[in-house]
């Protein structure tokens, strides 16, 4: 563990767990990164004279943030299931990452907040194995989370 001294700065990723609805023997890997971005649809609204914006209205708000993890587990065959993507709309729960507030979410990276900040994340598919001859294959794994979407129940 780091000891800080000086002025405060974010620091690591604690103690970040991940558990994922469809993938069975699933080990939370080892999280390397994360990019975490904010976005929404916006309509602008233009006046008639001069084609210039005077009202704006936003919609559809959602986080996304990529992970990228170290496939890892007690046993090479663990590593081995922590290193598999999930099936499309599969659901996610993150939990022991810093609490950051962003737009509508108290709690943006974790799911075990209140309100908006309990959603689960989002598997919509665009994940990465990356393997290398000579080095440790790594992980990408975007998720998403939306205001609208609190639990993920498959509709047959």
């Amino acid at each position: 563990m780091a000891t800080q001294i000086g002025k405060g700065h974010i620091h690591g990723f604690g103690t970040a767990a991940f558990g994922c609805s469809t993938l069975s023997g699933y080990v939370s890997p080892k999280m390397e990164t994360l990019r975490l971005t904010h976005t929404g649809e916006i309509d602008k609204i233009k006046a008639l004279s001069g084609g210039n914006t005077e009202a704006m209205i936003s919609s559809d708000e959602k986080l996304e943030c990529t992970f990228d993890v170290l496939p890892s587990g007690a046993t090479f065959a663990e590593s081995l299931e922590a290193a598999g993507l999930p099936a499309l709309l599969a659901a996610f729960t993150i939990t022991g990452l810093q609490i950051i507030e962003v737009g509508s979410w108290v709690n943006a990276l974790n799911t075990n907040g209140a309100g908006v900040s309990a959603n689960l994340w989002i598997y919509e598919g665009g994940g990465t194995i990356n393997g290398f001859i000579d080095q440790k294959w790594t992980l990408s794994l975007p998720l998403h989370r939306y205001v609208g979407i609190a639990t993920v129940t498959v509709i047959v």
